[in-house]
């Protein structure tokens, strides 16, 4: 495992990598009923014209794969909404747009037969919320990773020590709102969806060493310690010697190291 942490290590957290299957349009439409209902909708709107097609294949994804990954079904569908609503959000700031949109896909998605498939998330909010429940989402996600990363002794480059920065400050700003006297201040259901009080101790305060050298400062951090065993060494045989000297008796019974009187 590596000492040093990096955008790669970002790249391989758990949501990172399951969002890529949305990335990558991966969602088969093929025989899917609300295909040409969503994919006409989404043209339609000339402003998200460009990326109506992955988001079609993002609900075909979950369509196909939902019935038969029931353990994954409530994570799924949080990574569709969130994936999807970044993507509307990353193009126009209008809220009666994306809460439009979000409400047509859910609608589609859910219409087509008796079961549920996605219960639909909070769609009806601005895009600062969204996007603070989407690092939240992502969190709960990643800590796991993040923890093993961060284990004993790690630098860390600027991309990944900011990374877990934000994720632990909006954490630690949503669990002081919701656990203080403000309690209505942001969406605490969310919030109390995806974390449980115990949890803040850890979660509140993984870090990593900054550095854009690691090599040296593994090396300095090694330095350190092999000043500080030598003199520890040092200490330990002086101490070692006067306990000796103090403690050496003659045939008499009087001891060489006594001042004399």
């Amino acid at each position: 495992m590596s000492n040093h942490l990096t955008r790669e290590h970002i790249e391989n957290l758990t949501s990172k990598i399951n969002y890529s299957n949305f990335e990558r349009g991966e969602g088969n439409c093929d025989g899917v009923s609300f295909y040409s209902n969503v994919s006409d909708e989404l043209k339609d709107k000339l402003i998200i014209r460009d990326i109506s097609d992955k988001i079609t294949k993002a609900l075909c994804y979950v369509y196909m794969k939902k019935p038969y990954h029931s353990k994954l079904e409530s994570d799924l569908c949080s990574y569709m909404h969130y994936w999807i609503g970044d993507k509307i959000y990353g193009i126009s700031d209008s809220r009666p747009l994306f809460t439009r949109i979000m409400r047509m896909l859910y609608d589609e998605l859910n219409g087509t037969i008796k079961n549920l498939i996605c219960s639909p998330l909070n769609y009806g909010i601005d895009s600062d919320t969204f996007y603070k429940n989407k690092l939240l989402f992502d969190y709960s996600q990643d800590h796991g990773n993040i923890k093993i990363d961060t284990a004993g002794y790690k630098t860390c480059n600027k991309d990944y020590k900011e990374h877990i920065d934000n994720y632990i400050r909006v954490y630690k700003d949503e669990h002081s709102d919701c656990y203080g006297k403000s309690k209505n201040k942001n969406d605490c259901k969310t919030f109390f969806s995806l974390f449980k009080e115990n949890q803040y101790d850890e979660l509140s305060k993984f870090s990593c060493v900054p550095s854009e050298n690691p090599k040296a400062k593994l090396e300095q951090t090694s330095v350190y310690g092999t000043e500080e065993h030598a003199q520890n060494q040092h200490f330990m045989e002086t101490t070692e010697v006067q306990d000796s000297v103090g403690h050496h008796s003659t045939a008499d019974g009087s001891n060489l190291g006594r001042k004399p009187s």
